[in-house]
């Protein structure tokens, strides 16, 4: 109760500052239609990275969508505001009509909050296969949240410590979906550094760090774990009091995972130029790169003259088969029960106490290769953490009007180190995409077809046909 009156107040503050301002903002609207046309199963990239719009039990589905957003400035124009809303309803075989999106941020020069469930921003056109982040893309529909953050902040003068600059974020996230946990909370922090090396040359390191906490379970040895008490314990990563549960007093508490994070971008006029790499973590093994295999590494090249053949190429790579080794807590000879072996088998995304694992709405919140198991109706977390998975994307103009794009993905999947498949399963997806946009209207039409085929998901094919109504 407490935190819907928290909303509650929040929407109210964003209503009074949004009286405050002038009438001369910025607003825009639209409204689409997707029809998807698959054989027994949609294909892969039909579903995915769409922020669960797509039935992915219903081969034949009709989309719609409405967006409205605004942007305006205070009288004395020190802050300015944006929110927005958008409405998805689908016809299919599990039919709904729901507010997908509503939000409002306050932007106060280098720092903002937002209040509200909101989608990230698109990034490469689409193209990657994660939105550039492995724990974060718009695979799934956003929980609300309450989010302060900093973007570029440069409080250094002189020569080399004026090329620092900070971003970060600190994030609180109510978990409104149905899951095995009931009425958890989802925290979020990130801290960036970069450096600018030259005009062309920035690096950037940094911290991602999640953790889910709170919450009744339905396990009885478990039930209703430390909410707020315990708060400090888990945004720490320290270990669980004595009101946790067992495994959190053993370990840490809450489900905590994060990645470091490293990117270079290489600016010219003609070209830019992005490679990254991304490590994960799930523990403290994880935290010290004894799974130093493991990982998302990327490359992105961009044109940025307008509207090129060839616009933006993206190669992507992610491994997770080595999860600190095959052994935790093992004794090998079993005379001597206390020489244990291994910190490993860390089972990305998944959880003994959470166990619906990494998800939003019962999809991953993250990487889609990830793709939870469903029992009545909630994730019980994921089947195969263990995979590969290579991924190929690139997009340009044939026109003035024609947008072209194309991605492939080859992944193999083993299961997981408890549950290993008995033989490795392959999966191809592709995805060829046109886009046409009008001269005189803001109207704009498009056509995917996409196919699947090995072992891991059923063969399958589909197209969709879409259109846009852009309203200013």
């Amino acid at each position: 109760m407490k935190q819907i009156s928290s909303l509650v107040a929040t929407s109210v503050f964003f209503l009074n500052c949004i009286h405050a301002q002038e009438p001369d903002g910025s607003g825009r609207m639209s409204i689409g239609s997707h029809t998807i046309l698959a054989a027994d199963q949609v294909p892969f990239w039909l579903e995915m990275n769409r922020l669960g719009q797509v039935d992915d039990q219903s081969p034949v589905q009709q989309i719609f969508l409405f967006n409205w957003q605004r942007s305006d400035k205070s009288k004395g124009g020190k802050l300015s505001f944006d929110y927005g809303t958008s409405v998805t309803g689908r016809l299919s075989e599990r039919s709904k009509v729901y507010a997908e999106q509503y939000w409002g941020k306050i932007n106060m020069g280098k720092f903002y909050f937002l209040a509200g469930a909101k989608a990230e921003p698109v990034w490469a056109d689409g193209l990657s296969h994660t939105n550039g982040n492995l724990f974060l893309s718009n695979n799934a529909r956003p929980n609300p949240r309450g989010e302060l953050g900093v973007e570029n902040f440069n409080p250094f003068k002189g020569s080399w410590i004026g090329r620092f600059s900070f971003d970060g974020k600190y994030a609180e996230y109510i978990l409104l979906d149905d899951r095995f946990v009931h009425h958890a909370n989802l925290h979020h922090k990130r801290a960036m550094i970069n450096y600018k090396i030259s005009e062309e040359l920035t690096f950037h390191t940094g911290l991602d760090h999640w953790v889910i906490w709170g919450g009744t379970s339905p396990n009885s040895t478990i039930g209703k774990m430390p909410g707020f008490k315990y708060y400090l314990r888990y945004i720490l990563g320290r270990g669980g009091g004595e009101e946790s549960p067992e495994t959190d007093q053993d370990n840490i508490a809450g489900d905590q995972l994060g990645q470091n994070l490293f990117e270079l971008d290489f600016k010219k006029p003609d070209y830019e130029l992005k490679i990254y790499y991304q490590h994960m973590f799930e523990d403290g093994s994880g935290f010290l790169f004894h799974n130093m295999q493991d990982g998302f590494w990327g490359l992105s090249f961009e044109r940025p003259e307008e509207r090129p053949l060839i616009q933006r190429v993206i190669i992507e790579f992610v491994n997770t088969t080595n999860q600190s080794g095959a052994y935790h807590q093992y004794a090998p000879d079993p005379s001597k029960p206390d020489s244990l072996i291994g910190e490993g088998r860390d089972n990305y995304f998944n959880h003994g106490v959470y166990q619906s694992g990494f998800v939003s709405y019962n999809r991953m919140m993250g990487s889609p290769m990830f793709i939870p198991t469903i029992a009545e109706g909630i994730s019980i977390g994921f089947e195969s953490t263990r995979l590969r998975a290579l991924h190929g994307g690139i997009g340009g103009y044939l026109s003035d009007q024609i947008y072209w794009s194309g991605k492939g993905t080859y992944s193999r999947h083993y299961g997981n180190y408890g549950a290993p498949y008995p033989r490795f399963r392959d999966l191809y997806s592709l995805e060829g995409n046109l886009h046409f946009q009008t001269r005189k209207m803001p109207v704009s039409y498009g056509f995917k077809i996409a196919t699947d085929f090995g072992r891991y998901l059923e063969n399958s094919w589909g197209c969709e046909f879409s259109f846009l109504y852009k309203l200013k």
